[in-house]
């Protein structure tokens, strides 16, 4: 039998003040222990936002808080599209206002910086890292110490298919929870 996760688990209080008068509503949305993927789209349902998918020639997505609708490029993988929904989601919960687009000034450098790393923290939360990583010890018949052994680029793309993300984006993720070092 498995064991059911809430998101309340995963996720400190802090984080999930982000989320306003919906916290109670997603810190209840499950994750069955055999699961390591979480999931955004029911979360930006929780919170009354619109996906429009769509394409874009330079860009991965935009969120337009006067509207409340996010749109995602289809064109993408769909872990990036994950990312993509999460880091918009992210202008959402952090109230940035207007349209998120891709300006080169301080502030709107700053606003990008903050969207990644809510969108890195949503999806890939330090204690299901942890349970990810529990798992490929067992799938590998490996200690955690031995697991050191192995090349930083194997467990990176374990952990990213584990958590339906990028290997990039898992690897930043790792890197900024000081698992791996630059």
């Amino acid at each position: 039998m498995c064991k059911v996760y809430k998101y309340s688990e995963l996720y400190s209080t802090d984080f999930m003040s982000y989320f306003d008068n919906k916290k109670e509503v997603i810190s209840d949305i499950e994750l069955q222990s055999d699961e390591y993927s979480i999931d955004i789209d029911k979360i930006i349902a929780e919170l009354g936002i619109e996906v429009i998918e769509t394409y874009f020639d330079s860009h991965s997505g935009k969120y337009d808080a006067d509207t409340k609708k996010m749109y995602v490029n289809i064109l993408e993988p769909l872990p990036r599209q994950r990312f993509t929904k999460s880091h918009e989601l992210g202008h959402f919960v952090l109230k940035h206002e207007g349209i998120s687009e891709r300006e080169q000034t301080p502030v709107a450098n700053a606003k990008e910086r903050a969207a990644n790393q809510f969108a890195a923290e949503l999806l890939m939360p330090q204690k299901l890292i942890i349970k990810a990583i529990d798992r490929m010890a067992i799938d590998y018949s490996m200690t955690w110490e031995e697991l050191d052994t192995l090349n930083d680029e194997i467990i990176i793309t374990y952990l990213a298919e584990k958590l339906n993300v990028s290997n990039p984006a898992m690897k930043y993720r790792l890197i900024n929870l000081g698992v791996l070092s630059i």
